[in-house]
This record gives structure tokens, C-alpha cells and sequence, in this order.
């Protein structure tokens, strides 16, 4: 880590995150996509990120993510596109536990991963959110990217109009969430603040880059809450990543679980 420049506001080459998240790797770029989930793409765009951005996230235990919309066929990368091309296989084991009861479900067959090739940062499950509702994990989002991401600097306007937004309807949703819960994780997921959770597809698409690169389960007795939603109603959640299979629930978002926690996947907001 030496010869790591000090950090400036400038954006990161690829080359400064690959030194600066080396470990097996904690920075998942072309090489690591393509080599993991077969995928490709010619319109990689620059790290989004400054060094100082980039050190500051390593310190939180961040990892770097490329995430790439299409298979080299054309398809759309979904969490289904991911299942049926691997064969439900993740090494020697499984990759998911058992579809059944989302096989048929929009967040499995349609939700895409992506639009765009995009890198994004990947958080741990944030410090505190388990055994946290959906609603009070919302809160948990605002506080960490005030207290702990943007420490130091000024909240980038977009992050700082989204916890607006959750502060001014904070009220507003608990009284919904205790009356009319399906119609609560609809309006919940759509918050802004709430967009920087990742869909379950992403969960699924990262439990994959990280086993095949690093040979490690990510959210090894853990889920990850994410925006994605049933069409009961559900906030989907995915963890539990073992040999036999990624487990994938949905939980009312009024519910809470001590092994239930959220994490940001965020691109860089101006």
C-alpha cells in the first residue's frame, strides 16, 4: 500500500482500486466479471469514484463492483438468466436452495440487474440494522451515509434530497405500514434513500463474483434486505449463501429479524 498515491480529488484509475481493494480481490472489473459470470461489455465506463471516495470506502469495508446489463447474446442479465445458465450451480454446490415459490415471480424472471454498465460500491450489512423493521433500517441508511460515507464533506445533493424525503414521510409511512403493510413496502421500496439498496438479482450477481473469484460465501448466516418486491407484497431478502444453495425469502416490512440486515450498493451521486 506504499506506493498508493495520497489521495485527491480526482477520479480513480482502475489500476489505483485494484491495488487499493487487493485481498483475493475487492475490486470486481471486467476481468473478474467475465472470468466469474461469463459477461462482457465494450462501454465500460471510468471509475466513477475520486481516491479519496474509494479510501475512504475500503476503511468501511466496501468492495468495487462492475455490474454489466447483458449476457455476450444480448440477453438481459436477470437473476433467472443467472440461474438457468450456470444450471443452479455455484462451485460444487447449488445456487439457489430452492425456487419454487418465486419461479414465476417479476424480481427472478424480469428484474433486470442492470441498464447500463455501472460500478457501484458494495457495503457489509450496515452496523446496527438487524433486528431492524424495513422502515427503521430506512433510518439506519440516512444516518450511516451522514455519519459514516460522506464524513468529512458535504452530502452530495442527491443523497441529501433522498434523506430529505425519508425524514419529511418518516411519519407518513409508519402510520401506512401499521394499517395498510403491502401498500407500505411498495411506497418504502420506492423511496429514493431506498434505491441504494440493491435489487435481489445484484445480491445473487455478487454472491457469485465473490465465491467464483475469491472462493468465500458472501452473507455466509446473513440476508440482505433489498428494494425488490413480491407480488404479495413482500420485501424480498437474500442471504444464507452455502453449498446448498442461496435462500431467498420475503418478509412484511414491519417485521423484523436478528439475521436480516440492509447494505448500500451506490453509484456516485453529483
Amino acid at each position: 500500500m506504499a506506493n498508493i498515491q495520497t489521495a485527491v480529488s480526482r477520479l480513480a484509475s482502475l489500476s489505483f482500486a485494484q491495488e487499493l481493494f487487493a485481498r483475493g480481490t475487492d475490486c470486481f472489473g471486467t476481468t473478474e466479471v467475465e472470468k466469474a459470470l461469463g459477461l462482457e461489455s465494450d462501454q465500460v465506463p471510468p471509475i466513477p469514484f475520486t481516491q479519496d471516495e474509494l479510501q475512504r470506502a475500503k476503511k468501511l469495508g466496501d468492495k468495487l463492483v462492475l455490474f454489466c446489463p447483458k449476457h455476450p447474446d444480448g440477453q438481459a442479465v436477470t437473476m433467472q438468466s443467472i440461474h438457468d445458465r450456470r444450471g443452479n450451480m455455484l462451485g460444487e454446490g447449488k445456487l439457489l436452495y430452492n425456487t419454487d415459490w418465486y419461479r414465476g415471480e417479476d424480481f427472478f424472471t424480469t428484474e433486470p440487474i442492470a441498464t447500463e454498465p455501472y460500478w457501484a460500491l458494495w457495503s457489509p450489512i450496515l452496523p446496527g440494522s438487524t433486528n431492524q423493521n424495513y422502515l427503521q433500517q430506512t433510518g439506519i441508511l440516512a444516518e450511516y451515509l451522514e455519519t459514516e460515507v460522506c464524513v468529512g464533506r458535504d452530502l452530495p445533493t442527491k443523497i441529501k434530497l433522498a434523506i430529505e424525503e425519508w425524514r419529511d414521510r418518516e411519519t407518513e409511512l409508519t402510520n401506512l405500514m401499521n394499517n395498510d403493510w403491502q401498500k407500505a413496502s411498495e411506497q418504502l421500496a420506492a423511496l429514493q434513500l431506498n434505491q441504494l439498496r440493491p435489487t435481489a438479482g445484484q445480491v445473487l450477481y455478487f454472491v457469485v463474483l465473490e465465491h467464483e473469484i475469491n472462493q468465500t460465501y458472501l452473507l455466509l448466516n446473513r440476508y440482505v434486505w433489498t428494494k425488490s418486491c413480491s407480488s404479495s407484497g413482500d420485501l424480498v431478502d437474500v442471504g444464507c449463501s452455502v453449498s446448498y444453495g442461496v435462500r431467498v425469502c420475503g418478509s412484511r416490512p414491519d417485521y423484523s429479524y436478528g439475521f436480516i440486515g440492509a447494505c448500500l450498493s451506490r453509484r456516485a451521486e453529483p
